[in-house]
């Protein structure tokens, strides 16, 4: 009867509905802090340099990154476009997720230098 539906969609609409949107709303919390947990969000400024992460490495002992290259921008769905040393741009883009920030260009000339005077704790001495 319409007494009956009218009942029934009142306790659907008080407490059915709420409790469903009150659990979706913690399930989706829970996803996001476990997400954010497991993933770590990177940007990479452009003209930083970086170690790329080779995909399909040539065997067990082969290096896990390759590089450095230098960050040219980021694009619109979130890669990086990469310049090797030869001023070429890289073929493909790259995650940031196969990318890993280094302080500065391995082949980068440094200024500082250290002489050792002694070495003072060696076994055969």
């Amino acid at each position: 009867t319409q007494d009956e539906l009218e009942k029934r969609f009142e306790y659907l609409t008080d407490l059915v509905f709420p409790a469903v949107a009150e659990k979706s709303a913690d399930t989706q919390r829970k996803m996001i802090d476990k997400f954010n947990r497991t993933h770590r969000i990177l940007e990479f400024p452009p003209g930083s340099y970086v170690m790329a992460r080779e995909e399909l490495p040539d065997g067990k002992l082969s290096p896990k990154y390759q590089g450095p290259y230098k960050v040219m921008k980021r694009t619109s769905n979130g890669t990086y476009t990469l310049m090797d040393k030869t001023k070429n741009e890289l073929a493909r883009n790259y995650a940031p997720e196969q990318l890993k920030l280094v302080t500065q260009a391995l082949d980068a000339p440094s200024d500082e230098s250290y002489e050792v005077e002694s070495i003072l704790g060696h076994r055969l001495t």
